[in-house]
């Protein structure tokens, strides 16, 4: 297969291996798209405006057939392509099927979207945060050029540790309603608390929405993974924000995130993993003390919820009589979690950001030194 490197949405879209990736999850067009899309090729947003756009036709009711498919995404195209130049928009034909009719919204606004991306660079899922009134150049973008971690000031007080090779891009000034900010590639985010305005990160095929909060991005391997160090941070599929989002719901189903948590999304499989970071630190970002002197245990497990914000959860029944003498003062968080349970003979595991600790109770009292 060719590298595709040239490639614009409107190539993606009439293109046999793309379609047969997004449409039919076709087993070669998948491995071999799911290992471009990891790359860092300078066209990869065109690929995932073309993605978008035809799973917005085949996810219509009734679906897009495929002997259809080809002829309704190049109509897209050429109309977007032949009025766009001369209006800003796209034209659409004044006769079309149920199926059009049904989501002819959701492709204006991509057609729309494509257009601007096309001339101005500028990424289709900020545009949904741009009033009419605001033109394109208001958008402002930084670009970390070098080896090393810049850091970034948003117009709101937020920050953003920029790694390598990253940018960020968001519209002078950010909105009233949202502070919309698109990342590519890998960041640290501090936010400026605003509960009047949610922070709304999209990376890649997720959104993340914030009010005060500290979280880092990373991306590899076609897979995205989200950790929170502090405050709270709920992470949807950027599909299903959208589509809720234009909904009149408040319902809107996301995952969870509290510090030292952290979830992974892999594009391929479009699902969320939520597990805890590797390395737990103090909700403060300072050791604490964790001295403990014949202390009943479900005590020394409530300090160390307090103290790292993980819920440890147990059978405190059963451990009412078991005692700890202990330091675990600047020991690991799991490296504690293995202290305790040799001491009592329980084990551990870790279930959705939780740890389950597991015990039929405690043995003769330990002590550890």
């Amino acid at each position: 297969m060719q590298s595709y490197q040239a490639y614009k949405a409107g190539d993606f879209l009439t293109d046999d291996s793309f379609i047969a990736w997004v449409c039919h999850r076709d087993a070669e067009a998948t491995g071999f798209w799911t290992n471009w899309m990891e790359q860092a090729h300078s066209n990869r947003s065109e690929a995932l405006l073309a993605k978008d756009i035809l799973e917005a036709l085949v996810n219509q009711e009734p679906p897009v057939r495929s002997e259809t498919l080809t002829q309704e995404t190049a109509q897209i195209m050429r109309r977007v392509r032949n009025s766009g130049a001369e209006t800003g928009y796209p034209a659409f034909p004044m006769r079309f099927s149920r199926r059009w009719a049904a989501g002819i919204g959701l492709l204006f606004l991509l057609g729309a979207a494509w257009l601007v991306w096309g001339v101005l660079g500028m990424p289709p899922s900020l545009l949904s945060f741009l009033p009419t009134h605001h033109p394109p150049d208001e958008v402002v973008e930084q670009v970390n050029h070098t080896r090393k971690p810049v850091r970034v000031a948003l117009p709101d007080g937020s920050s953003v540790l920029l790694q390598a090779h990253s940018r960020v891009q968001h519209r002078v000034g950010f909105g009233r309603e949202y502070r919309a900010v698109i990342l590519t590639g890998d960041a640290d985010f501090e936010i400026a608390s605003d509960t009047g305005s949610p922070f709304l990160l999209y990376t890649g095929d997720i959104v993340a929405r914030a009010t005060g909060s500290g979280f880092s991005v990373k991306t590899a391997h076609a897979q995205t993974v989200l950790s929170v160090r502090n405050g709270l941070v709920t992470v949807y599929t950027r599909k299903e924000f959208e589509r809720r989002r234009n909904d009149d719901t408040s319902v809107m189903p996301g995952v969870v995130l509290t510090p030292n948590q952290q979830v992974v999304y892999r594009e391929n499989r479009e699902t969320f993993e939520k597990q805890l970071v590797a390395k737990p630190v103090p909700l403060t970002g300072e050791a604490t003390s964790l001295e403990f002197t014949d202390a009943p245990l479900p005590a020394v497990l409530a300090k160390l919820r307090q103290t790292f914000g993980i819920d440890i959860v147990c059978d405190e029944k059963l451990l009412e009589k078991c005692r700890l003498t202990a330091s675990l003062t600047g020991i690991a968080f799991f490296e504690q979690l293995r202290i305790i349970c040799d001491d009592i003979g329980a084990y551990y595991e870790i279930t959705d950001g939780k740890v389950i600790l597991t015990t039929a109770g405690c043995r003769e009292p330990g002590r550890v030194q």
